[in-house]
């Protein structure tokens, strides 16, 4: 009974394996009808899904593996002593405290910096603000931690600014990260905690990005993963994909009068 079940897996999996790679062939004839922006994004689905076949293909190769009888293990020599016990884990750090508001700037009526521009290199991301009527440094205080700032400007014109941002896309070294003032302007600078490129100033990119690597990875259909990418997509993306899906379609109908 055992050797059937172990057969039934190996058919199962190679099953799942062979309907992964008609997914990437189905979605491999869209990305020829797709805008480049959107093509990009198949692609990268495309390479996920490819990963999961090999995932599943190996994880056949173990299964049948694990149905040969494995060969009893070699006896420790004589004399040597028992492996140490583990280290206990270490405690989780100490939640980050709060940063201290100064007094002149815990005001009731800021009005929320809406208008910003950003841009990043390897170690530093950089945010710009143009704020009418700021005139120098004490006019502003800024407080980072290492996921989120809080920006606030006060007596811009009769008027008090705010740009609170608590989930950065990732983390950021407090003490590295800097105010630049000049007449009507402001310049953020974020040093990065580790080098590479965000998908955003906060994570809401990178939530989406991880919300549809993991539909990709459970193994959802084309139009799945499609309708997901409709769902994140910005205004423009999404009548690429509109146009896409309906150029597709004629084309499919296309093939199967031919085929009549």
């Amino acid at each position: 009974q055992k050797s059937t079940e172990a057969c039934t897996d190996l058919q199962m999996l190679e099953r799942l394996a062979s309907d992964a790679f008609a997914d990437i062939a189905e979605l491999e004839t869209l990305v020829s009808d797709l805008p480049s922006a959107v093509a990009d994004l198949v692609a990268a689905e495309i390479a996920v899904k490819r990963c999961r076949a090999n995932f599943i293909d190996a994880q056949r190769a173990q299964r049948a593996a694990a149905q040969q009888p494995a060969a009893p293990p070699a006896p420790a020599p004589a004399g040597v002593p028992a492996d140490p016990p583990a280290a206990p884990a270490a405690a989780p750090p100490a939640p980050e405290a709060l940063a201290e508001v100064p007094e002149a700037f815990q005001r009731d009526n800021f009005t929320s910096l809406k208008k910003w521009a950003w841009d990043q290199g390897q170690s530093y991301v950089t945010v710009y603000l143009t704020i009418a009527g700021l005139q120098d440094q004490g006019q502003v205080h800024c407080a980072f931690l290492t996921q989120s700032f809080d920006l606030r400007c006060i007596d811009c014109d009769g008027k008090h600014y705010r740009m609170a941002v608590p989930n950065l896309c990732e983390p950021v070294l407090p003490k590295q990260c800097s105010v630049a003032v000049k007449k009507d302007s402001l310049k953020l600078k974020l040093k990065k905690a580790a080098p590479g490129d965000w998908a955003g100033l906060d994570d809401g990119q990178k939530k989406k990005d991880l919300q549809h690597k993991k539909l990709a990875d459970s193994g959802a259909s084309t139009a799945e993963l499609l309708k997901n990418m409709y769902d994140n997509a910005d205004d423009q993306t999404r009548v690429d994909l509109a146009k896409a899906a309906i150029e597709g379609q004629k084309k499919r109908e296309s093939t199967w009068q031919e085929n009549m």
